[in-house]
């Protein structure tokens, strides 16, 4: 991906497609909620077996001990290979020092914020920007060029003929397509995020 200054996080098509499927899921969470239940990450990392213990109770299922010892995938060892690692990410790098601009954070508290409270976390200050102010940076930002950049590259790099000019053209503009769906779906969840601000 590009660095994240280019994107603004949310500028880049498969990012904005995360942050909208989020939304969505939660919005089906709070649909059945009474039917649902949910396990906090960091209370798996904490006490895993515990936690999947709960799983298996809440899901009906057996809890077999054995798959607390070995990690596997599909019944094979799951191996970490040494030299997989995220790209862009340094490992020397210190990341608790960098903070989202504004517009992002923002963006993420109206979003998030009625989530973040129902599971245990703090709010993101929203303070900051109006509903209003966030369309309008967004509107006339570039993240219409910038996500069409984005695109063009993609098309390229997923068609597999270099040759074949129609189909990177044709790929370019499906990804945009898309892009376009998905700035719609989260303007239409940051118009329903009345609820979510610090109030």
């Amino acid at each position: 991906m590009p660095p994240a200054e280019e994107t603004r996080y949310f500028k880049h098509p498969w990012i904005l497609m995360y942050l909208v499927e989020t939304c969505a899921t939660y919005e089906f969470y709070k649909k059945f909620k009474k039917n649902s239940f949910y396990i906090k990450i960091e209370a798996a990392n904490d006490d895993p077996e515990y936690e999947i213990k709960k799983l298996c109770t809440k899901l009906d299922f057996a809890y077999l001990p054995k798959i607390m010892k070995t990690s596997t995938c599909l019944n094979k060892p799951m191996l970490q290979y040494a030299g997989k690692s995220v790209k862009g990410y340094s490992k020397t790098k210190n990341y608790d020092s960098e903070k989202l601009d504004i517009l992002v954070q923002a963006l993420s508290g109206y979003l998030f914020n009625e989530a973040a409270r129902e599971f245990g976390y703090k709010n993101i200050n929203t303070n900051s920007l109006t509903k209003a102010e966030i369309f309008k940076k967004i509107t006339f930002s570039d993240i219409w060029v910038q996500s069409f950049r984005i695109c063009r590259v993609e098309g390229i790099r997923r068609t597999a003929n270099k040759k074949n000019h129609l189909f990177k053209i044709f790929r370019t503009f499906k990804y945009y397509a898309q892009f376009l769906k998905y700035i719609c779906l989260l303007f239409q969840y940051l118009l329903r995020a009345s609820s979510c601000d610090n109030g």
